[in-house]
């Protein structure tokens, strides 16, 4: 059971959008990114928590641009 997660899992990886990707796509809508976090989860405790590592999953913070 555990190999058909690990395929998805590689999948998704794959076809992700990057931190940048989605920094420039805020800009491009006149977003402001005011924080980029990482989220790790440890399947033993089955507990997310907030880090730097944004390999992976991330929580992004835009606001509209000032005129």
């Amino acid at each position: 059971e555990i190999m058909p997660s690990l395929v998805g899992s590689e999948m998704c990886i794959r076809d992700r959008i990057t931190p940048s990707e989605l920094a420039g796509f805020c800009r491009s809508a006149d977003l402001r990114v005011e924080d980029l976090t990482g989220m790790t989860y440890n399947p033993i405790t089955q507990a997310y928590k907030l880090s730097k590592d944004v390999d992976v999953n991330y929580l992004v913070h835009v606001k509209p641009e000032q005129p």
